[in-house]
This record gives C-alpha cells, sequence and structure tokens, in this order.
C-alpha cells in the first residue's frame, strides 16, 4: 500500500502502479528479480528504484553500478536519472554495459592482474585479420588433415568459450573428451591459444577479454568493489555464464543486487546467454524476492493475446501474464504467399489501403516493416515503389564501422600503445 507521505517525499514513488512500488521500495539487502512483461515500465522502474537508493537509504552514486544490455538503454536509463537525480549525481553512478563497466576497471586497476592501462581493444575486423594470418600460416597442415575453417567460425567458438569461462587448455581437454569432431575443436583449442598470444603481444583485447579480464581482476582483488553497495542488471535473461559471475562479484562486496529480466524474451542462447541464471541466482542468494510486472501499457488487447497463445506453449516457462487497459482493436493477421513478390504486392496495396480507409488519420510515416534481413526489402521496395510509396531503409554503416573512421581509430591506438599492430591497417 502507497504511503502518501513517501509519495510526498519522492514524486516518483506517485506515477507507480502496486507491482512497481513495490520493486522500487524493497529492501536493499533483500536479493530482487523483477520479472518484467514487455511494455510493463521496467526502465521506469530501473531508474527509480536507483533514485530510491540515494534519495531513501543515502547511497552515493558511486556506490551504485547499473549494468544494461546495449549502449542505448544505459544512455535512455542515464538521461533519465538525470531528471530525478540531478546532472551531478547521475554523473557520479557506475552506469554502462557489462564490457564498458570492466574496461573503465580495467584501465584504472590493469596492473594488478599485469595488464597495461592503455590496452587497445580489437574490433571484429581486427581478429578476423588475426586469425586470417594464423589460419595461413596452418594452411599446409589443415589441408593435409582435410579440416576446412572459416576465420569467423573459428573466433565464434572462441567467444563462446570465453562467454563460458573456458581456457584454451580447457577447450583441448573438452576435445580430448569428444569422439565425434573432436579432430577440428582440438585444431581451434591450439587457434585459441596462438590468438591470444598474438593478442597480448599487441598490448590488445578482444571484446570478449574485457569480460574475462574484469572477472579476473575482481576475483583476485574483490577489494576494488567494496565501495559497491547495490548493482542492478537489465535484461537478465540475456546474461550469460561470466556476465552472471561479474554480477556475484559486484553482489558479493555488500549484498546488494536488484536484477531485472523476462524468459520470455532471451533470445541470445545462441550467444550463449543463459536463461537458467534466474534459477542460479535463486541458489546462489539467500532470501530472492520475485516480483512480477504484469501490467502492459504499451500494447492493445489483441496484440497480447496473439503473443501469449505463442510463448504459452512452452511447457517450460515461469507461468505469468500480462494485461492491458487498452482496447482489444484490430486482431493480428497471418497470411502465407506463394511468391515474395506476391508478399511485396500485397504490403504495398494493403498499406494504400488502409490510409484510404482511415480518412487522413494515417499517413505513411505511420507505417513499419520488419524484415529478418536487409536482403529481403529488394522485392519490397520494388513492390512500394511501383505505387508510389515513400520509404527508407533504417540501416547501413555504423559510424564506427565506416573505412574512415576505423582508420583515425587506428592511428589514435597506435599513438597510444605503439605495440598495437592488431589491425593490420597500413599507416604511413
Amino acid at each position: 500500500m502507497r504511503d502518501d507521505g513517501d509519495s510526498e517525499r519522492y514524486p516518483y514513488l506517485s506515477s507507480l502502479n502496486a507491482a512497481q512500488l513495490r520493486a522500487v521500495t524493497a529492501p536493499p539487502g533483500t536479493p530482487l528479480q523483477i520479472l518484467a512483461g514487455p511494455g510493463s515500465g521496467k526502465t521506469r522502474v530501473l531508474t527509480s528504484r536507483v533514485a530510491h537508493l540515494v534519495k531513501k537509504h543515502k547511497y552515493k552514486p558511486y556506490e551504485i553500478t547499473a549494468v544494461t544490455f546495449t549502449n542505448k538503454a544505459a544512455n535512455e536509463m542515464r538521461k533519465r536519472l538525470k531528471v530525478l537525480l540531478g546532472e551531478k549525481e547521475a554523473g557520479q553512478l557506475v552506469l554502462g554495459t557489462f564490457h564498458a563497466t570492466c574496461a573503465r576497471y580495467l584501465r584504472r586497476h590493469g596492473s594488478r592482474i599485469d595488464l597495461d592501462n592503455n590496452f587497445a581493444i580489437s574490433d571484429a575486423d581486427d581478429c578476423k585479420k588475426i586469425m586470417s594470418r594464423l589460419l595461413k600460416a596452418r594452411a599446409e597442415e589443415l589441408a593435409q588433415a582435410h579440416i576446412s575453417l572459416k576465420e569467423g567460425v573459428v573466433l565464434n567458438d572462441i567467444s563462446k568459450a570465453k562467454a563460458k569461462g573456458e581456457s584454451p587448455e580447457g577447450m583441448a581437454v573438452r576435445a580430448a573428451k569428444q569422439e565425434v569432431g573432436s579432430n577440428v575443436l582440438a585444431v581451434i583449442a591450439q587457434l585459441y591459444k596462438e590468438y591470444e598470444l598474438a593478442l597480448r603481444d599487441a598490448g590488445a583485447l578482444d571484446f570478449d577479454d574485457l569480460l574475462v579480464f574484469g572477472l579476473r581482476l575482481f576475483k583476485e582483488h574483490p577489494d576494488i568493489l567494496v565501495k559497491c553497495l547495490h548493482i542492478l542488471v537489465d535484461e537478465f535473461q540475456d546474461t550469460n555464464t561470466t556476465q552472471y559471475e561479474l554480477m556475484k562479484c559486484f553482489a558479493r562486496a555488500n549484498g546488494g543486487v536488484s536484477v531485472v529480466g523476462d524468459p520470455d524474451q532471451s533470445i541470445y542462447g545462441w550467444r550463449s546467454a543463459e536463461i537458467e541464471n534466474l534459477d542460479n541466482m535463486k541458489r546462489d542468494f539467500k532470501g530472492v524476492d520475485a516480483i512480477y510486472l504484469e501490467h502492459n501499457y504499451r500494447s492493445t488487447g489483441a496484440i497480447l493475446a496473439a503473443s501469449h497463445s505463442i510463448v504459452s506453449q512452452d511447457a517450460k516457462r515461469i507461468p505469468k501474464n500480462l494485461y492491458t487497459s487498452h482496447p482489444k482493436s484490430t486482431p493480428a493477421i497471418l497470411k502465407q504467399f506463394a511468391t515474395p513478390v506476391i508478399e511485396a504486392s500485397f504490403i504495398s496495396t494493403e498499406i494504400k489501403r488502409l490510409i484510404a480507409y482511415s480518412g487522413g488519420l494515417l499517413n505513411y510515416d505511420d507505417f513499419s516493416i520488419l524484415l529478418r534481413y536487409n536482403a529481403l526489402s529488394r522485392v519490397i521496395e520494388s513492390a512500394l515503389q511501383k505505387d508510389g510509396i515513400p520509404n527508407r531503409i533504417i540501416g547501413g554503416h555504423k559510424f564506427f564501422e565506416r573505412m574512415e573512421i576505423k582508420d583515425l581509430l587506428a592511428y589514435l591506438q597506435l599513438a597510444d600503445n605503439p605495440n598495437f599492430t592488431a589491425s593490420g591497417r597500413l599507416l604511413s
């Protein structure tokens, strides 16, 4: 039940529903799982809980660590917290992705695990160039063994190993125990070891190393985290083994931990995400309190009904529902077509029909077409162009993937770390 006095002292509480309020005001020392369905206000709950720790429980902002899954989510949280706490206090929070948070600590304390503080971070292209060089050196050996390996395949296996905390030696042991494909895995284990040596020689870490080395730093020197009184983790259902161990390191210092997740939205199993981390947390922390956010503020009743009919077929899912105060509205429609051209023609015709029937309420910019990958857009673009429907493709090269930006970064990395040769770019 809401305390009117608290609502006056802490205005951000007044807009919360009962479940949200319970999550925000839960005791800081209680390990908390906030199981939040889509559109249930989880970002508001996370930011309000951070604000409550500062304003109600008098935590210093730098004593709170908030970890998000993407930089975009981190920026959104920071923006909201500036409103709740003010620019100065919001700027003192340890807020970012797991990778950014680990990089921050490694820059400051890396020397404690014999890591130079000016280490470079190798991007995907740099890593592919290193692996290409290693594969080329083994080309004759691989050909004799009738083994064909691509850079991306090897790097993907190495990334999965790092996500589970597996070393090159551990992978080699696993290869020795396998009956099928053991030769290939044994070679990948050797490449894994050589790849790590190449990175160290270049004074560099790849993205997975940020987590691996961060975890090593925190385990060997737990005093570094003694000032962390509470950690909050967003999208907890998408954490992997290494990220879960990192969370435990932060929480171990003073016992304060709050996670937000939704098992129904766990989509990164292919990237080593462990949905079992929700159960692992109940095993590793005493007295875990689970709070369900089930009021959806985003979707119509028809959308929720269609979604629930799909996810409810998973017999192993945690039983929970979503409800909305929005009307049921138009039901979702599933259509199948014989060819991509017929499908594209239907989409184009349907957009024009809906605009005509809306009597001016809908415009072209009220419609979005979601694709599994960009290559599917060509046929649809042709149909839209044929019917005179203006459109734009969202995507293309990201800023840091542009060639000129990568060249500039290579110069800066070389200036900061003369040993950095991983990029393989020609610098005149």
